[in-house]
C-alpha cells in the first residue's frame, strides 16, 4: 500500500492542521475521533451544528493528536448532497455477506458506476465510494454488506487518520492512486438508476416502476390531460418555484410529491404536468449548477423518480374527482336553471358544454 500524501497525515498535534487543509478543499465540518468514535456531540447527524473556527481552536487544544472525522457536506445552496457507498468485507462489523460481491452484482443490475475518489484504510474494494447526488433526507442500503453515509447520518475518517488496526487512511483518485482529497464538487455524480434504488420504497409496485430507465418510464405513463387540480398546481409552482420551500430544488419535490399524491387519489395528468415542469426546472437551475445543462436535467429525473419511488402508485381505475365534481355540478345546475316542462335536448346539451368548458377553464 502506497503512503497518503505526508500533508495529510495526523499525529504530533496536527488535528487543526489537518482540518484546515480539508476546510480550504470545502470539507468544512470536520470533527476529533477517538479512533473512530467521535469526541464531540451534536456534531453530525439531522440536528448537527456546523464547525466553526473558534471550535477547531477549543478541540485543537483539548485533542491535538485526535483523529479528523468528516461530515459529508452539501452542495449548491443544500440542493445536492456528497454521500459514500461504505463497502465492506465479509468478515468486517460481523457481516455475512461480501459488500464487493454485492456491489458487482448491483452494477450488473444497474450499471456501471463511475471511477471516483475513494477514502479508506485498507486497499480497493473495501473502501469509501464517493459520489454527489440530489440532497434527499434519508438513503436505504441498496444490500447487506453495502452501508451507506450522507449529511444526516454519519460522517467518514478522514485521510491521514490511524484506523484502530494501526493502518493510515488514505485518499486514491479515480485512477486508483493515493492523493489528496478533491473538492467536494468534483465529485462525479451518482447515476440516475443508482439514485431510483437508493431513494426508492422497496414495494413490489414501485420496484417494477423502477425496473425501467425513469426517462422511459415517465414518457409511457399519464399521457392524460391534466385535470383542473393538477393544473393549479401547475400554476402555483410556476408563480413561485420553490413553492414556499427552502430552494428551487424543494419545490420541484414538492410539485412532484403532490401530483403524484393526488394521481394515487384518481386525478388526472400528473406525469404529464411533472415532465412539463423538468425543463423549466433545468432552466431555472442550470446557471447554479457546476455542470450546467447536464447536471441539471440528472437533478430532475432524480427528483422525479425519487418522487416515484416514495409516493403511491397512480391508481387509473379510480374516477377523477374533478370530473365527478363537474359532473355533480352540471346535474345541480340542471335541476335549478331549468324548468323540466321546457327543457330540451338542445337545452340540456349547450349547458352541458358551457359548464364543461367552466370547469375545466
Amino acid at each position: 500500500m502506497e503512503p497518503c500524501p505526508v500533508s495529510m497525515h495526523t499525529g504530533n498535534g496536527t488535528f487543526r492542521a489537518l482540518a484546515d487543509r480539508l476546510r480550504s478543499l470545502g470539507w468544512m465540518d470536520t470533527i476529533p475521533l477517538e479512533g473512530k468514535r467521535p469526541l464531540v456531540s451534536r456534531r453530525h447527524g439531522t440536528a448537527r451544528k456546523h464547525v466553526s473556527g473558534f471550535d477547531l481552536d477549543e478541540w485543537q487544544s483539548l485533542y491535538p493528536n485526535a483523529n479528523v472525522g468528516i461530515v459529508l457536506p452539501t452542495l449548491d445552496a443544500g440542493d445536492m448532497m456528497v454521500m459514500a457507498i461504505d463497502v465492506d468485507s465479509a468478515a468486517g462489523h460481523q457481516r455475512k455477506e461480501d459488500g464487493a460481491v454485492v456491489l458487482t452484482a448491483l452494477e450488473r443490475e444497474l450499471g456501471p458506476l463511475p471511477a471516483t475518489w475513494t477514502n479508506g484504510h485498507t486497499d480497493p474494494p473495501y473502501r469509501h465510494l464517493l459520489y454527489r447526488m440530489p440532497n434527499v433526507p434519508h438513503l436505504t442500503a441498496p444490500g447487506a454488506g453495502l452501508d451507506l453515509i450522507w449529511p444526516g447520518n454519519r460522517y467518514i475518517v478522514a485521510p491521514g487518520s490511524v484506523h484502530p488496526c494501526g493502518e493510515r487512511y488514505f485518499m486514491a483518485g479515480p485512477d486508483g492512486r493515493p492523493c489528496e482529497p478533491p473538492r467536494p464538487q468534483e465529485l462525479p455524480m451518482l447515476p440516475n438508476k443508482w439514485v431510483a434504488r437508493l431513494t426508492a420504497s422497496h414495494s413490489a409496485v414501485h420496484n417494477d416502476m423502477m425496473a425501467t430507465d425513469p426517462e422511459e418510464w415517465l414518457s409511457l405513463t399519464d399521457d392524460r390531460t391534466p385535470c383542473p387540480y393538477m393544473r393549479g398546481l401547475a400554476h402555483n409552482w410556476a408563480s413561485n418555484p420553490c413553492l414556499h420551500q427552502s430552494c428551487r430544488h424543494d419545490g420541484f419535490v414538492e410539485l412532484s410529491v403532490a401530483a403524484l399524491h393526488a394521481m394515487a387519489k384518481g386525478h388526472t395528468g400528473g406525469m404529464k404536468l411533472i415532465r412539463s415542469a423538468m425543463p423549466r426546472f433545468v432552466r431555472l437551475v442550470a446557471g447554479d449548477r457546476a455542470g450546467g445543462i447536464e447536471t441539471a436535467e440528472q437533478e430532475a429525473k432524480s427528483i422525479a423518480v425519487w418522487a416515484i419511488g416514495h409516493c403511491p402508485p397512480p391508481q387509473s381505475d379510480m374516477p377523477d374527482p374533478c370530473r365527478s365534481r363537474m359532473e355533480s355540478g352540471i346535474a345541480e345546475r340542471l335541476r335549478h336553471e331549468l324548468r323540466p316542462s321546457t327543457v330540451t335536448d338542445d337545452d340540456v346539451a349547450r349547458l352541458v358544454s358551457a359548464l364543461r368548458k367552466e370547469v375545466l377553464a
